[in-house]
Order: C-alpha cells, then structure tokens, then sequence
C-alpha cells in the first residue's frame, strides 16, 4: 500500500498549525532535500517562514484521521500518549507520560488508537495528574 507523504507545520509566532496545500497565503514546497514555507509580502515577493516546525504525516488513527508526528493519540484503556520519532528505534514510537518518560515502538496506528490532539494545539492533555 502506498504512504501519503504529506506535512504539516506549526508556527509558533501565529500560535497557528498550517497543513500542506490548505492554506492560501503560505506555500509549502521541497528544496534542496529539505521542505520549507513561504508566504506571500507585501512587497510582492515571498518570505520564508524559517520559525515552523514542520511535522510528517503518519498514516490514519482507528477513526481514520490524519496523523502527523506530535500528535496525542488515546489507546483503548484511556492513556494517553505524544507520537514521535525516534532516534533510539529509528523509527516512528510513542512516549507514555506517567510521571516519567517512556518510550515505545509505535507498529501499528489502526485498530487500537485514536488522534485526541497535538502537543501544539492541546498541550493540556499531556498534563499528568499526580496523586497526593
């Protein structure tokens, strides 16, 4: 089955995510290897948008939504967790926020986990309750 190669990015100056080819004053384009955005000036000229964080698409939650890297998705039991890459794997894993860090390989999306947000967008719900 093919993979999507999609991108999202988040700007931290706009507190705004962008998605790749929805927008219609930023343009998203691949140069030398590398994916970068532009937005049109007021000088008819393009600036780049050097400040995102740009975020790859992952494949599609049990509910068949977009996932992207960063993404907080819900398993079954309710626990929650931030979808990343990982550089230990080298590949794309999950760490479990229970007081401390875990980290898990991520094989399969579909069938067990649900997209309920993106650290960006939702930072609260990788909060962790602590019990007194």
């Amino acid at each position: 089955m093919k993979q999507d190669i999609k991108y999202r990015a988040w700007d931290n100056v706009a507190e705004k995510m962008y998605y790749c080819g929805e927008e219609d004053v930023i343009c998203f384009e691949v140069e030398s290897g590398r994916i970068k955005a532009t937005e049109a000036s007021e000088d008819n000229g393009y600036e780049e948008l050097v400040h995102l964080k740009y975020m790859q698409y992952l494949g599609k939650d049990i509910n068949e939504n977009d996932l992207y890297d960063q993404d907080i998705c819900e398993d079954e039991r309710g626990n929650r967790f931030l979808v990343m890459w990982s550089e230990y794997f080298l590949a794309w894993s999950y760490v479990e926020y229970l007081g401390d860090l875990r980290e898990y390989p991520l094989h399969d999306f579909k069938g067990t986990y649900r997209k309920v947000g993106n650290k960006f967008d939702n930072p609260e719900l990788l909060e962790i309750e602590v019990a007194e």
